[in-house]
């Protein structure tokens, strides 16, 4: 009688978790708080990429790597911003991600820079124009998507929730159920 008693009080109080059995333990789930980012790192870690392209510089203008780092410990912010200005690549020639691929619409800009009249100027920056918002409108597309896709994943936890709440009782006696097939041979003591 003291072991239910005890089990019941142990319910009521929300300690039921402690007393499943070991195979059946699920793991803690560990919350994520803001990111906090020190030193210009995430977490005291860069991501690979940056890693990739700061081993690259190092290699080929040290002096430049000096100043990165230099400017990182000093400043982080704008250590981050100068590896944005890098990674674009407006300092060769329009290329990005470490000189591997042209900027996307990089043939519309130069289109703009090689216009020798000032209707073809006007006619390759009304192409830009639309190469931009044909861009912008997949990622709305990208984004309404998504926010959808949260939407139904938020009714389905609302069905859920309503179930259990219906189903609490059921619920209730199926976790008692479990802990008292679950309880060790009580002692001849008691």
């Amino acid at each position: 009688m003291k072991k239910i008693n005890f089990l019941l009080l142990c319910l009521t109080a929300g300690l039921s978790p402690f007393l499943h059995s070991e195979e059946k333990q699920t793991p803690t789930i560990q919350r994520r708080g803001p990111r906090l980012q020190t030193g210009g790192d995430r977490n005291g870690q860069r991501s690979q990429p940056v890693i990739d392209y700061l081993q690259k510089l190092k290699a080929t203008n040290p002096e430049e790597f000096n100043r990165l780092e230099k400017l990182r410990q000093e400043d982080p912010q704008a250590f981050r911003n100068e590896l944005r200005k890098n990674a674009w690549g407006r300092q060769q020639g329009g290329k990005f991600r470490q000189g591997l691929q042209a900027h996307p619409l990089q043939a519309e800009i130069e289109k703009i820079r090689s216009a020798q009249t000032e209707a073809e100027k006007e006619a390759a920056i009304a192409d830009l124009r639309l190469k931009v918002s044909e861009r912008i409108a997949e990622n709305q597309k990208e984004r309404e998507e998504a926010i959808e896709k949260i939407r139904r994943k938020l009714k389905q936890l609302e069905e859920q929730n309503e179930q259990e709440k219906i189903r609490r009782e059921e619920i209730i006696d199926h976790h008692l159920q479990r802990i008292l097939n679950n309880l060790p041979p009580s002692s001849p003591n008691e």
